[in-house]
């Protein structure tokens, strides 16, 4: 498929049609995972020194955004996803936004944290370039995406909850992610929860 219908049919689905909420629809293992999920991400998260705006790049229904401590904008092409995100909280910002073309002016933001949302974009480049435009020069984008361990293979069968009909997924490397990534000058990435999951750190400057 030409990737410009492909990448509006993946927005069309998530702004029309998916309805699940990260905090309250998963049972059993899915549940359990997504909570270890985002403990791990937020105790990385909390090493990482910034002053400033953080800006929750894909925030969905706060899974993450929650835990986060004010000033935070969280951003998302879904509006059902962030009216059930508003109702949770008042000291945050909430914006719809396609993430390819974020409406922030240069240079604004400390840290741009972007979690299990790469995988779900046809041309994950475009959002990471806005990202770097919108970072601080000493800023910091931070993220996880899905690994290509073996148990993903699996992902119809063991995900009973969350859905798996997205018109667009895709599992990385850590070379992938270095790769897609290069525009930053400076990046860490490793592996948690098994192997399930990759972690990174790039940063805007070397030093």
């Amino acid at each position: 498929m030409d990737r410009f219908l492909q990448s509006r049919k993946v927005k069309s689905y998530y702004i029309n049609e998916e309805r699940y909420d990260w905090l309250t629809d998963p049972r059993r293992l899915e549940k359990i995972y997504h909570r270890l999920r985002a403990i791990v991400y937020l105790k990385n998260l909390q090493k990482i020194k910034r002053s400033s705006w953080i800006l929750d790049a894909g925030c969905g229904t706060g899974l993450i955004t929650i835990h986060m401590h004010p000033p935070v904008v969280g951003v998302d092409l879904n509006l059902w996803n962030l009216r059930r995100l508003q109702s949770r909280l008042r000291d945050k910002e909430l914006i719809q936004a396609d993430l390819e073309h974020l409406p922030f002016r240069d240079n604004c933001v400390s840290i741009v944290s972007c979690t299990e949302v790469l995988e779900h974009l046809p041309s994950p480049e475009k959002a990471i370039r806005e990202f770097y435009r919108v970072l601080k020069d000493e800023g910091v984008f931070i993220g996880t995406v899905p690994s290509i361990h073996p148990v993903w293979r699996f992902r119809r069968y063991l995900l009973t909850t969350c859905p798996v009909s997205e018109p667009f997924h895709r599992n990385y490397t850590s070379r992938q992610i270095r790769e897609m990534l290069k525009i930053f000058p400076k990046i860490k990435v490793k592996c948690f929860l098994l192997g399930l999951n990759i972690f990174f750190e790039s940063y805007k400057t070397s030093t």
